[in-house]
């Protein structure tokens, strides 16, 4: 299993995959939560690698990480460019558009919660295809 994280200021992006690409688990939790929730999922889960981002305060969020997780885990950071555009394509893939939306074009919508959890779910994909 692999983790991704989108990191961010305030809120980060979760998401576990395993290597055929299939999503076990995906969620948005605020910085301050980080850590707790990913002890918890180790639990859950058999985590391989993390993958994370290396954009906004990446190196920040891994030094805390390293030195608050419960386990120990890869940590690996993947190039996060454009993965927000990537993350409102596959949001909306996930959840089509109903009603008064179809009639807009995408590019002119923003997805009606975070989607920050599919940002980590693109650089899982990103990583997976790396190797």
């Amino acid at each position: 299993m692999i983790l991704g994280i989108d990191p961010g200021r305030k809120k980060c992006g979760l998401a576990i995959m395993d290597f055929e690409e299939n999503v076990l688990a995906q969620e948005v939790v605020t910085r301050t939560e980080l850590t707790k929730r990913i002890n918890s999922l180790a639990v859950e889960y058999t985590l391989h690698s993390l993958v994370i981002g290396d954009g906004t305060l990446a190196e920040e969020i891994i030094d805390s990480l390293e030195s608050q997780l419960n386990f120990e885990i890869k940590i690996i950071t993947v190039d996060e460019s454009y993965s927000t555009l990537e993350a409102r394509e596959l949001y909306w893939q996930h959840n089509p558009r109903r009603g008064w939306r179809k009639l807009l074009p995408i590019s002119l919508q923003t997805p009606p919660r975070e989607i920050d959890d599919y940002a980590a779910i693109i650089l899982i994909k990103r990583f997976i295809a790396q190797n």
